[in-house]
C-alpha cells in the first residue's frame, strides 16, 4: 500500500523537492520548513534539516511523472540525450579535478581554460534539450540558468564553480538534474547506465 502524500502548497512541495536533492538545507526561520518538520517530511539536524523516509515516499510520488502523458515523454527524451553529455561532464571533471592537485591560486593556467571550453562546448550542445524539458516539465526549467550562473562564475575566474561543493557548481548542479530526471523517471541510480 503506498502512503498518501500530505496536502502541501507547491512552495512547500519545492523546499521538500530541493532537500531531497541537496541531501540538506538549512533550516532559517522558513514556515515552510517547519511545516515540513511538523508533518514528519523533514527531520532537524542542528540548523539543518534532511528528509525523512515519510519525506522521501510523499516526494516520490509528487515528483514521478505519470508513464504515458507528454511531461513523461520530455523528460525521457531529455534523459536519453543527457546520458550522453553526462558521460562527457563526468570525464571533464575528473580532469579539472586531477589538474587542481595544486590550488589554482594565481589564475587559470592555458589547460585550465581549455577544459572550460570544453565544458562550454558541452553545455551548448545540451542547451536544446535543457530547454525543451524546461518547457514540458516548468520544474526543470531552473537548471539551465543554474548551469549558466556557474560557468559564468567560473569565466569570472572563480575556480570553485566548475566542481566545488560550498557552491552551487556546474558539476553539482549537473547532479541535482541528473537526480531529478531519475526521480522523475522511477529510475533507480543502480538501473542507471551511466553508474
Amino acid at each position: 500500500m503506498t502512503a498518501v502524500a500530505a496536502p502541501l502548497d507547491e512552495e512547500r512541495w519545492q523546499r521538500l523537492h530541493e532537500t531531497r536533492l541537496r541531501g540538506m538545507i538549512d533550516a532559517g526561520d522558513d514556515p515552510g520548513v517547519e511545516g515540513l518538520v511538523e508533518i514528519g517530511y523533514l527531520l532537524a539536524r542542528g540548523s539543518k534539516v534532511v528528509i525523512t523516509p515519510a519525506g522521501k515516499a510523499a516526494h516520490a510520488e509528487w515528483a514521478r511523472l505519470a508513464d504515458g502523458t507528454e511531461e513523461h515523454a520530455a523528460a525521457r527524451q531529455a534523459y536519453d540525450r543527457f546520458l550522453i553529455f553526462d558521460k562527457q561532464i563526468k570525464q571533464l571533471t575528473t580532469e579539472w579535478q586531477m589538474a587542481s592537485a595544486g590550488v589554482r591560486s594565481e589564475g587559470f593556467s592555458a589547460e585550465d581554460w581549455k577544459l572550460i571550453d570544453r565544458l562550454i562546448a558541452v553545455h551548448e550542445k545540451a542547451a536544446a534539450a535543457l530547454s525543451a524539458l524546461g518547457r514540458a516539465v516548468p520544474r526543470f526549467a531552473g537548471y539551465r540558468p543554474r548551469l549558466r550562473h556557474a560557468l559564468q562564475q567560473l569565466e569570472d575566474g572563480d575556480p570553485k564553480w566548475f566542481s566545488g561543493l560550498t557552491c552551487d557548481s556546474y558539476h553539482t548542479v549537473w547532479w541535482h538534474l541528473h537526480e531529478d530526471l531519475l526521480i522523475a523517471l522511477g529510475i533507480s541510480r543502480s538501473d542507471d547506465p551511466n553508474q
